[in-house]
């Protein structure tokens, strides 16, 4: 059953979503990935879902306010809420540092 939300919470590891833009869900690998062409700090970095990671593709990179649903959660526990903290401080260190950030903005 597929929850929509508006987040502006970090999603877990392994969380499955649909990203503005994109057709196929996506499963969020890492945090605060940069594009090699403009330097721009994305949030979340994914690859797409069920198929994961191909040589022939590329990660989805967007940003939190690009999530028009959550298919799934990964896991969260202490750990996970500990990282949220340092996510929170360091995303504010290099989006400021990057330039202001489109809203909704989602790339491949």
């Amino acid at each position: 059953m597929l929850c929509m939300v508006t987040t502006d919470d970090w999603l877990p590891i392994g969380s499955v979503v649909y990203v503005g833009g994109f057709e196929d869900p996506v499963m969020i690998v890492g945090y605060l990935g940069s594009d090699a062409g403009g330097g721009k700090v994305w949030d979340c970095f994914a690859r797409r879902y069920p198929s994961g990671w191909s040589p022939d593709e590329s990660d989805v990179m967007f940003d939190r306010d690009a999530i028009e649903g959550v298919l799934a959660l990964g896991y969260q526990d202490e750990q996970f809420a500990a990282l949220v903290d340092r996510l929170d401080a360091l995303a504010s260190e290099l989006k400021g540092a990057a330039g202001p950030a489109g809203e909704g903005e989602a790339a491949r």
